[in-house]
Order: C-alpha cells, then structure tokens, then sequence
C-alpha cells in the first residue's frame, strides 16, 4: 500500500499506480486498487486496474479481483464498499470473466467474500430493471451496507435505474427510475 492518497505515477519513471486504501475496523485488512504488477504470483496486465487486499495480521496479498480461474482480471476495477468487518469487499469491473454466466458488454457489480474466496455476482438480473429493447446497462455507482447484506446500484442504460437489492435473497426492489 502506497500511503493514505493515490501516488500519481511520474512518466519518466514507469512507477505503477496504487492507491484508494479502505482499512477495515479492526485494522486487519486494508483494500487497494493498483496497477503493480509485482504483488501476486499472477502478473496483471500493466493497462489492468485490479483490486488486492493485505492481511496485516499474516502480512500476506491477495488478489480480490480474481478471475474463475484465480488469474488477474483485463480490465478495469473500482473499489466500492468494504463491510465493517472486512470481510466482503464490493467492486464494479468491466471484466466478465469473475463469475460464470456474465454476458453484460458494460461494467457489473461483484461482492467478493475474502474469507471464503468466493466472488459474488451482484448486479445479476439487472438487465430485467431495464426498458425497451436495449437491455445493456452499467453499473454507475454501488454501496454496500456495512454488514455487506444489501447494495444499492444505479443501473444505467438508455433508461437510469436506482434499484435496492438483497444479497441474501437476490431480488432487485427498484426505488426511482428516469
């Protein structure tokens, strides 16, 4: 981890970007985004933003954005949320290769549970929100509640969708719509 602020990399220098730390509340474990190549066995992409956690308490990284088959996602990652305990991190990512099944040509919304190692699809059914023919969306903004048992998403599509869904029950409750 770079620090408290993102560290703008210098041209001249090659130098990675890292940044966007999140800590969970007991110090354990801290969330960034980076573009480091060096911090996995699984080299990224250089052009790839991917999400990685460091467990202070065994001083190891992981990777959070991890494909089915445990690689580096292509791509970019942006981190949302971290549940309070650390233990679920939410992302928004262009990859579609986190999750089995994910056809959707824009960005998606995963929950990643870090202690079971488990990546869960988060704006699945999102395109059954939307309007009209074109059913592509984006996810362009997300929240998790601290427990991380509900996320809020903004569906956005030729139609923009405010849409409340229960992780544990996985249905979408829409709250306002354009």
């Amino acid at each position: 981890v770079t620090g408290a602020s993102p560290v703008d990399p210098i041209p001249s220098m090659n130098v990675p970007l890292s940044g966007a730390p999140v800590i969970s509340d007991n110090g354990r474990w801290v969330f960034f985004e980076s573009r480091a190549t060096n911090l996995v066995t699984s080299v990224a992409p250089s052009n790839s933003i991917n999400i990685y956690v460091r467990d202070t308490w065994s001083n190891t990284t992981a990777l959070v954005t991890a494909t089915t088959n445990g690689n580096p996602a292509l791509g970019q990652a942006e981190m949302v949320d971290v549940s309070r305990d650390g233990r679920f991190v939410g992302f928004i990512s262009t990859n579609r290769s986190l999750v089995p099944g994910v056809a959707n040509t824009g960005s998606d919304f995963y929950i990643r549970d870090v202690t079971q190692g488990t990546t869960q699809w988060g704006s699945e059914g999102a395109s059954a929100l939307l309007t009209g023919t074109n059913t592509a969306y984006r996810v362009g903004a997300a929240t998790m509640s601290a427990d991380g048992a509900h996320i809020a998403l903004l569906i956005q599509s030729t139609t923009s969708v405010w849409a409340w869904k229960a992780v544990t029950n996985n249905s979408f409750q829409v709250i306002a719509s354009s």
